[in-house]
């Protein structure tokens, strides 16, 4: 028994065995990647957040149309989610939406997060990530008073 084991692992793969199986695993677990653009940098709390999301294969770098959604989400400094989006591509294949910031939203740096299905089974920290600063103006915060 330990002789056959021996012999069958030092058996090499040949490249179409090797070829194969990377196309398997690609067609299996399909990796993709988001590129996510905003209207600008700087919001104030209750307008309009114009986004437009970009999906391309992980490996070919193509535009990919695998997944029928882009979710985006809005994280407060705190990494807490305040608002969520779920973006579908138009019949051209474009992804584009927006969110609304609450009116209420304190002032502070926040971050988009944009994902699809496929790349919920990575880490968070492989998600594409844009930061937006909030402005307030109807209430001053605790900090524009010191």
């Amino acid at each position: 028994m330990l002789l056959c084991s021996a012999i069958l692992s030092a058996q090499p793969f040949s490249v179409d065995t090797l070829f194969s199986r990377m196309e398997r695993q690609a067609l299996l677990y399909p990796m993709e990647k988001v590129h996510l653009h905003t209207d600008r940098g700087t919001y104030v709390a209750g307008e309009t957040v114009w986004i437009k999301a970009y999906v391309v294969d992980g490996i070919t770098h193509l535009p990919s149309r695998r997944s029928r959604y882009v979710y985006v989400a809005l994280q407060n400094p705190f990494g807490e989610v305040v608002s969520r989006v779920c973006l579908r591509p138009d019949s051209s294949g474009s992804i584009h939406g927006n969110l609304v910031l609450p009116d209420d939203l304190a002032k502070g740096d926040y971050t988009l997060t944009a994902y699809t299905r496929y790349m919920r089974n990575l880490k968070e920290e492989s998600f594409p990530r844009k930061m937006v600063a909030v402005l307030n103006t109807l209430g001053a915060s605790s900090e524009d008073k010191l």
